[in-house]
């Protein structure tokens, strides 16, 4: 199972990732990882782009998706720096798991994964968020070490605030995963 970037090569497996979605009916999570109206191409470019300039307003950006035994299970974003939004309700980490593959441990993994990336880059602290009326994403973040600073009202919901230490020790196994064997990004 591994982390890896958008790219050409993977295609065929993004295509099939974006199609799982639609058929769920749910909106593709992260926010990142949707394609809306744009083709393969100009998504992938649009991707690349984020990591290194970000439009008026946003922050810039990076996209992992996770594979395991080459099928993409699910994306995980990690944004740079804070705005007011994301600061108040978006967070700095957002993930999601393809609904048919929810309850197999991938958001954990994704979670130690990035978290893993963050403290060999000197990441101190990130802040994630999810909604109240999501125990499961919880369960991810509190997997991962997050300490619960607020809750905060965002329209009907209720958004509960969280920091992730990168690097300092939690309920991680480093290592692990879904099924046993070894994890990786690249």
């Amino acid at each position: 199972m591994e982390l890896r970037k958008a790219t050409e090569e993977l295609k065929e497996a993004l295509l099939r990732y974006q199609e799982d979605w639609r058929k769920s009916g749910e909106k593709t999570v992260p926010y990142g990882a949707r394609f809306f109206d744009l083709n393969f191409e100009e998504w992938l470019l649009k991707t690349r782009e984020l990591e290194t300039q970000a439009p008026s307003g946003w922050v810039t950006a990076e996209l992992w998706f996770l594979l395991d035994e080459g099928e993409i299970v699910g994306a995980i974003a990690y944004r740079h720096g804070l705005n007011a939004y994301l600061l108040g309700v978006g967070g700095q980490i957002g993930y999601g798991v393809v609904p048919g593959k929810r309850g197999q441990g991938y958001g954990k993994a994704m979670l130690d994964l990035l978290l893993e990336m963050l403290a060999q880059r000197g990441i101190a602290k990130a802040l994630i968020t999810c909604n109240k009326s999501n125990p499961a994403s919880e369960a991810v973040i509190r997997h991962g070490g997050g300490i619960l600073e607020n809750e905060v009202e965002d329209g009907e919901e209720i958004v509960r605030r969280y920091w992730v230490y990168p690097g300092k020790s939690s309920g991680r196994q480093s290592g692990s995963r879904p099924g046993g064997g070894q994890e990786k990004w690249i």
